[in-house]
């Protein structure tokens, strides 16, 4: 089911609750049902928001999560699911119970230690300690997914294992926006399957990853057995298979302990490019997996080779589309080019930035497919407004790269007067992209004379506060982002401008604290 298909069906009190925690731009504006819908479906399902939200979480949330990952429509009952997760949870302690948990040279003892460790002081695991954790699992060569198995040993039961773990994490996940109550079922969004797959580590959905394992040999088999240092690399090859699936054995190792040629051989068989490198051949592979590629017919995959998309019409240069992307997030990338037809996702950031900056899509269908959130971040980057509707927020950022050069370090403001003259102040500041609009400020050189002390960007702000007599943060945060000033911490430098009057003796700023929001007051 569409994530938001299950948002329309909320209540108006269920969505705002879900939101007021996931959108920072509630605080501030009060959207209409549908445009909330919309806003929230991009936050659940981008990448970043699903990993931090699934990360480390204690048992039995990767059982819950894993049935409804390989459930028809990733939905299930109400009235059996807890007995499902809880026999989930019993064949996961069963193998953490073994004696090596694994039956690979690798240190699981070692790696048992350190997660003890970390929880033993708050029963939860800190950003420092998801940091060292992942450091040690690249060490020792342990997957993400081990450390489920991992974390299911008896030597941990006393951090998770009471009668309310199932209610915990369940409740958790619906908190979040990743699990859903839908006519009896648990149920997850198609659009967060892929994000919840890429975070731990596994590209591919148990069905996807047999349909790769059925077109290789029962010699590749072996070979990635004996890659993963499994004692038993013998046996039919469907015993290998399941062996392969049962030791977490992730898609992208299984595809690198296999030779060139049998690559070539599967990707052939899959009707994906069978040509590049090894690393590229795997990537063809994943990719065309993950899209489930390999299930269409033959001539619609031929058809669609010859078929390129029509090219767009750009509004930018390559070099100011380059310089816009590379401000996205390695994670805004990958949403992007997922969304694209037949785009390839993988590689580094800066591969993903040249992709797309050669692509054939404009500049808005790429923008478009980032959240609200993504947007609202990159405008604030760019000291431009970041509220309003999506379409408004891509096109303050395309009409600031107009302007773009590589070189350019500066932003020039246009201040126009009432008596029709009008003075340009140069601010410096990091952002290659400039051209905040004219603003009308007929009190400014006035301060300017009587203000000498203070600098432009808080002669701007003084000035406003003469014309409204009052301002709050946020009125102080947007006359900031309107005019482009250099100000990083508004509330901070707004400090800043009081001290300095009060030291050349104009106290003529009155603070008010309300909560932790202050409102900036003229004094008669």
């Amino acid at each position: 089911m569409k994530l938001r298909d299950i948002l329309l069906e909320l209540s108006q009190e269920s969505l705002e609750s879900l939101a007021r925690e996931r959108l920072s731009q509630v605080v501030d504006i009060r959207l209409p049902r549908t445009v909330l819908v919309d806003e929230l479906a991009e936050v659940l399902t981008s990448s970043a928001y699903v990993a931090a939200q699934i990360a480390l979480r204690h048992p039995p949330c990767f059982a819950i999560l894993n049935l409804l990952l390989n459930s028809p429509d990733f939905a299930s009952p109400t009235v059996s699911f807890r007995q499902e997760v809880q026999a989930e949870t019993d064949r996961m302690i069963a193998l953490a119970s073994r004696s090596p948990i694994f039956p690979k040279r690798k240190q699981y003892d070692l790696y048992l230690k350190m997660l003890s460790a970390a929880w033993e002081l708050d029963n939860d695991i800190n950003p420092s300690e998801a940091n060292l954790l992942r450091a040690l699992r690249e060490e020792l060569n342990i997957s993400l997914m081990e450390h489920f198995v991992i974390e299911h040993h008896p030597d941990l039961h006393r951090f998770w294992r009471n009668e309310q773990a199932y209610e915990n994490e369940r409740n958790h996940l619906r908190n979040a926006g990743i699990l859903f109550l839908v006519e009896e079922r648990h149920t997850l969004a198609e659009e967060t399957v892929a994000p919840i797959r890429r975070a731990w580590g596994f590209e591919l959905s148990i069905l996807q990853y047999r349909r790769l394992l059925d077109t290789l040999s029962n010699e590749d088999l072996r070979d990635i057995l004996e890659s993963e240092e499994l004692r038993n690399v013998s046996g039919s090859a469907e015993e290998k298979q399941t062996r392969i699936l049962e030791n977490f054995v992730l898609p992208r190792a299984a595809l690198k302990a296999v030779g060139i040629e049998s690559l070539r051989q599967a990707a052939r068989k899959l009707e994906c490019r069978p040509y590049g490198s090894k690393d590229e051949v795997v990537e063809n592979i994943l990719d065309c997996l993950d899209s489930d590629d390999d299930l269409k017919a033959q001539a619609v995959s031929q058809s669609a080779a010859t078929n390129e998309a029509v090219p767009e019409t750009h509004e930018l240069s390559k070099e100011a589309r380059a310089d816009l992307l590379r401000r996205l997030t390695n994670e805004a990338l990958y949403d992007i080019l997922t969304h694209l037809p037949r785009q390839r996702k993988s590689g580094s950031k800066d591969e993903r930035v040249n992709r797309l900056a050669e692509s054939p899509f404009s500049e808005r269908t790429m923008l478009a497919e980032v959240t609200g959130e993504v947007l609202h971040e990159l405008c604030r980057q760019l000291n431009l407004s970041p509220y309003g509707p999506k379409d408004e927020k891509i096109m303050r950022l395309i009409e600031a790269y107009r302007w773009f050069t590589p070189q350019s370090s500066s932003l020039a403001i246009n201040v126009s007067f009432a008596d029709g003259s009008s003075d340009t102040t140069v601010i410096h500041q990091p952002s290659a992209a400039a051209a905040p609009p004219a603003v009308q400020l007929p009190r400014l050189p006035s301060v300017r004379s009587e203000y000498s002390f203070l600098d432009e960007a808080e002669q701007i702000v003084l000035c406003s506060l003469l014309d409204f007599k009052s301002l709050n943060d946020t009125e102080l945060e947007k006359l900031v982002q309107r005019f482009a000033l250099p100000w990083i911490l508004p509330k901070a430098q707004m400090g800043e401008l009081v001290e300095k009057l009060k030291t050349n003796g104009r106290d003529i700023i009155r603070v008010r604290s309300l909560a932790d929001h202050n409102i900036y007051q003229v004094t008669p």
